[in-house]
């Protein structure tokens, strides 16, 4: 029922704004029928409600593409969680030297203020988050 949400509410908005937008138009033409000397009411009603269904039907179709949006950054969040999870393959030995140099006694500095050893490459310690100058 609620796979594909944003799409079914695209649909709804379309749906919505082509049957209201008949009974607009059909009510405007009752309008001019019956009130032949003010004839103007019924063409207002046409213009205004034709306005109205418009811009409240941006409101519900950006909603739908908004859901719709969101669903394929969750998708695509889980992929990339996924391969992210999955063991390496094939990684050459250069790729993993900068992990081996950052734990290196040689490569770190030392917090002052709680004495943890960071890696130079970070400007905050790793344990208090204070700045390193």
């Amino acid at each position: 029922m609620f796979n594909n949400i944003g799409k079914k509410i695209k649909t709804l908005t379309v749906v919505c704004f082509v049957l209201v937008l008949i009974g607009v138009v059909v009510y405007g033409v009752v309008l001019m029928v019956t009130l032949r000397r003010q004839a103007w009411i019924g063409l207002l009603v046409i213009a205004g409600g034709f306005l109205a269904c418009w811009i409240s039907s941006f409101f519900l179709y950006g909603f739908g593409e908004l859901i719709e949006s969101s669903e394929k950054t969750a998708e695509n969040t889980s992929l990339l969680l996924q391969k992210l999870k999955a063991p390496a393959k094939n990684v050459p030995a250069s790729s993993s030297s900068f992990v081996k140099s950052a734990g290196n006694t040689e490569e770190t500095w030392t917090c002052q203020y709680c004495d943890y050893k960071n890696p130079t490459v970070t400007s905050f310690c790793r344990n208090c988050q204070r700045s390193r100058y």
